[in-house]
């Protein structure tokens, strides 16, 4: 395959997905409702389990940029790991959590 012949395939692909957005009705588990226990279940674990883990995986990261020795970047470490470590929370809501 030529690559003008994969760039126009992308880009079809790529406007059949734009045009066409209806095509994924995001359901929530348990049918939607919100009320299902599956639906409970997985929400206590996103909000209690799994954003501890997020948090706990930003702050090693943060840590790590801190203790890292390489020499061309050690001030940037430092300075990537502080906004990482102060900005933890906010970081763990990207992730929605």
């Amino acid at each position: 395959m030529r690559a003008s012949t994969k760039f126009f395939a992308f880009a079809a692909v790529t406007a059949a997905v734009v045009l066409l957005p209806d095509l994924a009705h995001a359901q929530g588990v348990g049918g939607g409702g919100g009320a299902g226990i599956i639906d409970g279940v997985v929400q206590w674990f996103l909000t209690n389990v799994a954003r501890g883990l997020v948090m706990l995986g930003i702050i090693a990261i943060a840590v790590f940029m801190f203790v890292q020795r390489f020499s061309p970047g050690i001030i940037a470490s430092v300075v990537v790991g502080g906004l990482v470590l102060a900005n933890a929370d906010t970081l763990a809501g990207l992730f929605g959590f």
